[in-house]
């Protein structure tokens, strides 16, 4: 007997039958098929409809499934005819098993279909023309798409790589890596084995744990990961960005929104206006900004050569006692409040013909160079309690 993607029995699934049991629900005439199918493990499944779809994947070498049928119609006759014409198909392809609903024209009919199948299955592809699917307790890889329904997905082993138009993206635990699209939807997932890519025009997105380098983008909302263990690139037109916990370099981008950080090795940010709030934060800083307040808290640990810059507004800068690090601040605007210093090592100045104010110095001897440059506002520069 052959090994591999091989099938140990084939048992056609079909509608049921016309005189199967025919039942009213508000508008509707509904009918239910049933059936099961008997296919090795490790093989792929592909299910293809244009309604809702739940999944769960179990200890079993058969598929079940139920398929909830339901019509509009003037009276059971009429009703039968278009129950008749919703279908469910099998067939073989590409060293795996293909399931099709099929739905008669004009849009009277629609379909549901629940499905337990082996949790071993080595990949699974749903395709949805617009509604909900969800998927739970597989053992492979995942790749769901709905043209705008909500999708759903947990206690997936292997990869998951799921879109839809314009609905919601509930992702638990995944052992692989994720790739993820919305057209308008939030994103949330609890845990993410591998790296991750996601990706929506207009919603939220959440992430609890990634063990892989996180790629994060909106258009229309705020994004939050509280741990990534191997660092974020994250990009926000307008939203918030918030870091709680990086344990790789982070990489932030606004248009008009704000950007937090706690706990970070290697932080860039660029932002339009807003506010930047570094806290617990070591090793290379990068901040840009057209128009905002910055807050930088450092860590105790060493420093690599910063920049922290911005256009209009405060710069503020927390800095433990015993840090060395070296310090040129530059306000664009002269004053004797411009630059203000807890540290005696470093004293203002008036600078450029009196047209700037300028502090330089060395803290406990001296190391990385921290440049702050401001054109507004006060650069604070503040020992750490």
């Amino acid at each position: 007997m052959k090994t591999g993607w091989l099938w140990l029995l084939f048992a056609a699934m079909a509608a049921a039958p016309s005189g199967a049991q025919v039942v009213r629900e508000g508008a509707d005439w509904v009918q239910t098929a049933t059936g099961s199918a008997t296919l090795a493990g490790g093989a792929r499944l592909k299910v293809s409809t244009r309604g809702a779809v739940l999944l769960q994947g179990e200890a079993r070498q058969d598929i079940g499934y139920v398929l909830k049928k339901r019509v509009r119609a003037a009276d059971l006759v009429r009703a039968r005819a278009l129950l008749d014409g919703v279908t469910l198909k099998t067939t073989r392809r590409d060293g795996g098993l293909a399931l099709e609903v099929s739905l008669p024209a004009g849009g009277a009919a629609s379909a549901d279909l629940q499905l337990r199948v082996p949790r071993s299955l080595r990949e699974t592809i749903v395709e949805s023309q617009g509604e909900s699917i969800q998927a739970y307790d597989l053992d492979g890889a995942l790749r769901a798409d709905s043209r705008g329904g909500r999708l759903q997905a947990d206690r997936i082993q292997g990869d998951v790589t799921v879109r839809t138009g314009g609905g919601m993206v509930r992702l638990g635990k995944v052992g692989g890596s994720v790739m993820c699209f919305s057209g308008g939807g939030t994103i949330s997932a609890d845990t993410i084995g591998g790296q991750a890519g996601l990706n929506t025009e207009g919603g939220e997105i959440y992430v609890r744990m990634a063990r892989g380098l996180v790629r994060a983008s909106t258009r229309g909302g705020n994004i939050r990961v509280e741990r990534a263990e191997r660092g974020i690139t994250a990009s926000a037109q307008a939203g918030l960005i918030d870091v709680l916990e990086a344990g790789g370099p982070v990489i932030a981008e606004t248009g008009a929104g704000s950007i937090r950080v706690r706990s970070a090795n290697n932080v860039e940010c660029q932002a339009g206006t807003g506010a930047v709030q570094l806290r617990e934060v070591f090793g290379g800083l990068r901040v840009a900004m057209r128009s905002g307040s910055i807050l930088a808290e450092l860590a105790g640990k060493p420093l690599e050569d910063s920049t922290l810059s911005t256009g209009a507004g405060d710069i503020t800068v927390l800095i433990p006692s015993n840090l060395a690090v070296t310090i040129q601040a530059i306000n664009a605007f002269p004053g004797s409040r411009r630059i203000v210093s807890d540290f005696t090592e470093i004293r203002p100045r008036l600078a450029q013909a009196e047209a700037e104010s300028e502090a330089q110095g060395a803290i406990n001897g001296g190391g990385p160079l921290l440049r702050l440059t401001a054109s507004g506002g006060t650069i604070y520069l503040r020992r750490q309690k």
